[in-house]
């Protein structure tokens, strides 16, 4: 439910570009922000595009304070800082042995790809050291 009154951005795969994040005018009010607690984005949330032939796997990292919201298309990949860094989170699903991966994890048909959460957890990650 976008608003032009809306005072929360939305990040769309459009958002992401050379892996990196830009804004775009869509937004939403505060009360549509708290009622999607699920698609919250937090500082150090790795974002992915899941959704789209020639789009699916592009991804960044939220660095910034400010509050957001993911719209349908984008997976928030939310690292445990104790348990892993989320940096190297990121450089691996970048790489090529993480893209690979990704790219086995899609479901669907030309044009209607997918990239579902399940199979996003089973994606294999080295241990960092």
């Amino acid at each position: 439910e976008y608003d032009t009154d809306g005072v929360i951005p939305v990040i769309k795969i459009a958002s992401i570009v050379n892996g990196n994040l830009f804004p775009i005018e869509e937004r939403v009010t505060i009360d549509f922000f708290h009622s999607s607690e699920s698609a919250q984005i937090k500082v150090g949330d790795i974002l992915l595009a899941s959704t789209g032939e020639g789009s699916i796997g592009k991804i960044a990292k939220y660095d910034s304070g400010e509050r957001a919201l993911a719209d349908n298309h984008i997976s928030i990949i939310r690292i445990d800082e104790h348990e892993a860094n989320p940096d190297f989170i990121l450089f691996f699903l970048r790489s090529n042995a993480g893209l690979l991966q990704i790219e086995q994890a899609i479901s669907g048909s030309t044009g209607q790809t997918e990239l579902y959460p399940r199979d996003l957890g089973k994606i294999l990650i080295p241990r960092s050291f």
